[in-house]
């Protein structure tokens, strides 16, 4: 595949940035397929010979920095759409690569202004392993959704049902793909299948709003 061009690859539409304002994700189609081939060859690379955990899931940090090709690619083109979203703050702060993750639960990180995350994953995934899962607009600090995380946590126990099936948008990645998100947002990971790999670099802004939130230029 061709390499597109900087410019072709990461730009965003003002419609683009507002959903992402308004609802605290965005997903955005083949960011990076060109680099499929490169992080594949990277992953395995830098996995052979660690040790995972005894879930069987492997998570290795600075992943992007330990290769130099990979590292100028991608984060070439994150830092640009980390920018366009949120602004000329934002900085890189540092990734990891997961394998084979067990499913998750619901959570988000404490409300620290002007963070961001975003994630592209090397393998297909489906809506019952793999999937992102978000509660939209639950990144807004009068959303009024802090009494309901304990209750997310242990959703059989307290609402009756898996987290699963607790009704939220399902971003199912394709290779190449990305989306971002503000981690204070609520999400979970439904798992990886067999193979599967996600790979997650976190931004962080200069300059938080008054608000709390991250400054956007647009």
């Amino acid at each position: 595949m061709t390499k597109r061009s900087a410019a072709e690859a990461v730009l965003l539409s003002a419609q683009q940035v507002r959903l992402f304002h308004t609802f605290g994700f965005l997903h955005v189609p083949d960011v990076f397929g060109d680099l499929l081939e490169a992080a594949g060859s990277a992953v395995e690379r830098q996995a052979a010979g660690t040790r995972r955990s005894a879930d069987g899931s492997l998570r290795m940090t600075g992943f992007v920095e330990r290769d130099a090709v990979l590292g100028r690619l991608l984060l070439g083109d994150c830092d640009r759409l980390s920018r366009a979203l949120s602004g000329p703050g934002m900085t890189y702060q540092g990734s990891e690569v997961v394998l084979d993750e067990a499913a998750g639960l619901w959570e988000r990180r404490s409300p620290e202004p002007g963070t961001l995350i975003l994630t592209c994953s090397l393998e297909q995934p489906h809506r019952t392993s793999g999937a992102l899962r978000f509660l939209p607009r639950t990144h807004l600090l009068a959303s009024g959704w802090d009494a309901a995380e304990d209750a997310l946590r242990d959703s059989v126990t307290k609402l009756g049902f898996s987290a699963e099936d607790v009704p939220c948008s399902i971003v199912e990645l394709a290779p190449g793909d990305l989306v971002a998100f503000d981690p204070y947002l609520l999400h979970m990971t439904g798992g990886a299948p067999a193979g599967g790999c996600r790979v997650i670099l976190r931004y962080a802004a200069a300059r938080p709003d008054k608000g709390g939130r991250w400054q956007s230029s647009h």
